[in-house]
């Protein structure tokens, strides 16, 4: 995660202006290192001039995540998709976690993950069961272990034709999953 933010202090020391002034931020800010070390963060100092000093922190996030740790998240379902619903595992909006978003679904026996697509790439990792990929129109018998890559903008689906829950983990490289627009392809 990168916050970007503008500190502004002003110090009794005053060299000429506009002059930039090397390793400022620790004599400026002596509360930086307790920053450092406090949230194991990254500070990076650009444009570093006496009266304003605008700072990119970037957060070491690392952390883990399974459905158990999920367990108090509700499923979410929609009716557009019969028999399939999901959770989110590394989301913004869950985790404050950048870059990557990635949840596991469901989809029971007979359900249906609709014909679509979206813009950003997609990868599945399939964790149990067996189903039917339309890969625009092609179709391909996926199984526990298969990982799938769905380019950008590509038309596909996903059928469950077994006999158990067909599980599988969904990656997009978005910072959230509610910034991947869904459009069947049907319409």
């Amino acid at each position: 995660m990168i916050i970007h933010g503008t500190i502004e202090k002003q110090r009794k020391i005053k060299p000429r202006r506009g002059v930039l002034l090397p390793g400022a931020p620790d004599f400026i800010f002596p509360q930086i290192s307790t920053l450092k070390k406090l949230y194991n963060i990254e500070i990076k100092f650009k444009n570093l001039y006496l009266k304003k000093i605008k700072v990119e922190l970037r957060f070491n996030m690392i952390f883990v995540k399974n459905l158990k740790s999920v367990s108090d998240q509700e499923w979410t379902t929609t009716e557009k998709y019969p028999g399939v619903r999901w959770k989110f595992l590394i989301d913004a909006d869950f985790t404050g976690s950048s870059g990557l978003s990635l949840g596991f679904a469901e989809i029971a026996p007979g359900g249906n993950l609709t014909l679509h697509y979206h813009s950003p790439d997609e990868i599945y990792v399939v964790t149990s069961g067996t189903g039917v990929l339309n890969k625009s129109g092609e179709l391909e018998q996926i199984k526990k272990g298969d990982v799938v890559y769905i380019a950008g903008n590509a038309e596909h689906a996903l059928k469950n034709d077994g006999e158990e829950t067909l599980g599988f983990y969904w990656i997009f490289p978005t910072d959230r999953f509610s910034e991947v627009k869904y459009i069947s392809a049907n319409s």
